[in-house]
């Protein structure tokens, strides 16, 4: 998913877009 402008490795399965913001 995309936070901040750039593409985080997806920690969180259920919620990747989530922690990253």
């Amino acid at each position: 998913a995309i936070r901040s402008g750039w593409v985080h490795p997806n920690i969180n399965l259920e919620n990747p877009d989530t922690g990253m913001v």
